[in-house]
């Protein structure tokens, strides 16, 4: 019973190692992979182009962005949207697509690598709220709002398939993926409104489908 004892504690470590393998070698595996050629980022282009424009599309049609001309505000400065490149779609895609889908091949069924793919993509979408209510409580009204949820499916969605298409290239993943977060993030107010989020529920004011602006809390101080 002992020796028993033994040897399945050991055959658990054993897989454990395993896995922490295969997560390891595909990370540095898609770390490591670029699109082929001018045609290989051609694709990524127009991928990243598609989900940039159906996410923008969505969030002026739902409400999540109500007035993009007054919203529009560019950054000071280009590090700002570039950082976004890096955190956190670099960080995101190396965590969820590159650690976990199968790196597409000869040897991998497209169906398994597909599968995996959509169970990725739903866990990721997922766990934004998860992450607002445990340790980023300042994307707490944005992570739960629904059209935030649909926009992000719509975001990861275009970087699976970017990670698809370009044979396992976390890079691709991170390009669609950070455009539209840049984009959304640093041009049409999302950190500013994620900071007035977090000052509003320091007051108790919160209310997370109002996008009534400064100069419109002031009519209403007024009135």
């Amino acid at each position: 019973h002992y020796c028993r004892n033994i040897l399945s504690t050991v055959s658990i470590d054993l897989s454990n190692m395993t896995l922490v393998s295969t997560v390891a070698h595909r990370v540095v595996t898609s770390l490591s992979t670029f699109p082929v050629g001018v045609d290989g980022w051609m694709q990524i282009i127009g991928i990243t182009t598609a989900t940039t424009v159906a996410a923008g599309i969505s969030a002026y049609t739902t409400g999540f962005i109500p007035d993009p001309i007054k919203t529009y505000h560019p950054p000071s400065t280009l590090w700002k949207p570039f950082s976004a490149l890096i955190v956190p779609s670099l960080a995101e895609e190396v965590l969820w697509r590159a650690a976990w889908i199968p790196i597409p091949s000869s040897t991998v069924p497209r169906t398994t690598t597909l599968s995996t793919a959509a169970i990725v993509l739903a866990i990721h979408v997922l766990s934004h709220p998860i992450a607002a209510y445990t340790f980023w409580p300042r994307g707490r009204e944005i992570f739960e709002d629904p059209r935030f949820l649909l926009l992000a499916a719509i975001v990861l969605g275009g970087a699976t398939v970017s990670y698809i298409v370009s044979g396992g290239s976390v890079w691709a993943a991170a390009v669609t993926h950070a455009v539209p977060v840049a984009l959304w993030r640093d041009y049409f107010g999302g950190e500013e409104r994620m900071t007035r989020l977090l000052r509003d529920n320091s007051d108790g004011s919160s209310d997370p489908f109002n996008h009534c602006d400064t100069n419109c809390q002031s009519d209403k101080g007024r009135n």
